[in-house]
């Protein structure tokens, strides 16, 4: 380009010169120069059209005909409308395999930017939302999504956070939508469909609790004639003390452990059901509490130090069966899992603006790696030692969904042989302190 340049300069000048020299011949200089480059420039005006017209008009690919610095110009703009070309063509391809692999992905993906305006969904979300092409487009998602679980999300969602809701196309369809950052400020709404894990959920819940059902009547028959074999109408032992020791007796410690999974199996049915409408009321956690101590006094048999620190002021608003579940299953724990001459200390306080239900033992520990699996269903440190103190496993599991309907943290601060440490945080805005009496 710069040789052609410097080529159209010299013809410049030569045609300069050539008129100059016959107009000095015939007497006309500056009439014939005038002449000369009003050619020239006429010259140029005509291929500018043509370049006009082969940018706007003319669909060929390759470029019309040119002499001079245009056809290096035209040679140039051929060479970069090819890269171009090639460009769109790997960059088209590149698109085509993006929504072919998009669209074959079991979720719904939706292309959202920072204020939540659509740029682009797949096929999925599509038929799952009502997406309409190109309506939607630019249109802001949650006006369009206007589910209550989903504006909430929207709005106070942390990033990788999820939620469940129904299909706004299909109430029969359960999604668990997540929220991601994506490129430059944008955001990746990921969709999937979890009906049939729903239902299978639902149908274990339901399996639970039927049996814990079905279960309940015999063992409460069961207790009923063996409390009948052990004493007469008279009120006097019928069953000879060595048969009572090892036969009833079992029988009856049995029994009751059974009954203790069931109703425990029924406690965890009933947290994790959905349909659970948790009604709230002023819990006076303080009274829980002291009731509380006095039957852990009976339960250690005077063999543990338990201590309680409460702020008799402090109550808050929530559930109280289900709190009084939770406190009871921390403490027993603590109880349980201490050896005699150990120490339970339970605190209720505020940790900064929080309300805090803290049980702190002396008792064996936990080893660091058991701690992320312990409020799972039926999970066991001593399987052994589970089974002398009666425990069903399910203990735990009961304290952690008792704080996700109270929206509270479950935190384990624990050493092996040197105790342990639970906490249960609430949020503040359950606080309903009041003055003391």
């Amino acid at each position: 380009m710069q040789n052609a340049l410097r080529i159209e300069i010299g013809r410049l000048l030569a045609i300069i010169a050539f008129a100059a020299f016959l107009g000095l011949f015939f007497g006309y200089t500056k009439i014939l120069v005038l002449l000369a480059l009003s050619g020239y420039l006429i010259w140029h005006a005509y291929y500018l059209w043509v370049l006009a017209r082969w940018l706007s008009k003319d669909k060929k690919y390759t470029p019309p005909p040119a002499y001079g610095i245009w056809g290096a110009i035209f040679d140039e703009i051929y060479r970069l409308l090819k890269r171009q070309r090639q460009r769109n063509k790997r960059f088209s391809e590149w698109l085509h395999r993006f929504r072919e692999s998009t669209n074959a992905l079991p979720e719904a993906v939706v292309i959202l930017q920072e204020d939540g305006e659509i740029e682009w969904w797949n096929s999925n979300a599509g038929d799952w939302l009502r997406l309409r092409y190109p309506q939607d487009v630019g249109q802001r998602i949650t006006n369009l999504i206007r589910l209550p679980e989903f504006s909430n999300f929207w709005n106070n969602g942390k990033e990788g956070d999820a939620v469940e809701m129904r299909g706004p196309n299909n109430m029969q369809q359960h999604l668990r939508v997540r929220l991601i950052p994506y490129g430059n400020q944008q955001k990746l709404l990921l969709l999937r469909d979890v009906t049939v894990f729903f239902s299978v959920e639902n149908m274990r819940r339901d399996f639970i609790a039927n049996i814990s059902h079905e279960l309940r009547t015999p063992l409460t028959v069961l207790s009923g004639y063996l409390e009948n074999m052990t004493v007469d109408d008279a009120g006097q032992k019928s069953i000879e003390p060595e048969l009572l020791e090892m036969s009833v007796n079992r029988m009856q410690q049995q029994v009751q452990r059974m009954s203790r999974l069931v109703e425990d199996l029924l406690v965890l049915s009933r947290l994790e059901s959905p349909g659970t409408n948790k009604k709230e009321s002023l819990v006076e956690v303080p009274q829980l509490l002291a009731a509380l101590q006095d039957e852990a006094q009976v339960i250690s048999q005077g063999r543990h130090q338990i201590m309680s620190e409460v702020d008799n002021t402090l109550c808050i608003y929530g559930t109280p069966g289900e709190l009084d579940s939770l406190f009871r299953n921390l403490v027993i724990n603590a109880i349980n899992y201490t050896p005699s001459g150990g120490a339970v200390r339970i605190r209720w306080y505020l940790d900064g603006e929080q309300p805090c239900f803290e049980v702190h033992d002396t008792g064996v520990g936990i080893a660091r790696h058991h701690i992320p699996r312990l409020t799972e269903r039926f999970y066991r440190i001593d399987v052994a030692r589970s089974r002398e103190t009666g425990g069903s496993g399910l203990g735990l599991a009961i304290v952690k969904h008792v704080l996700q309907r109270h929206n509270g943290v479950l935190y384990i601060d624990s050493e092996v042989g040197r105790g342990s440490t639970f906490r249960c945080l609430f949020p503040k805005e359950l606080i309903a302190q009041r003055e003391t009496s």
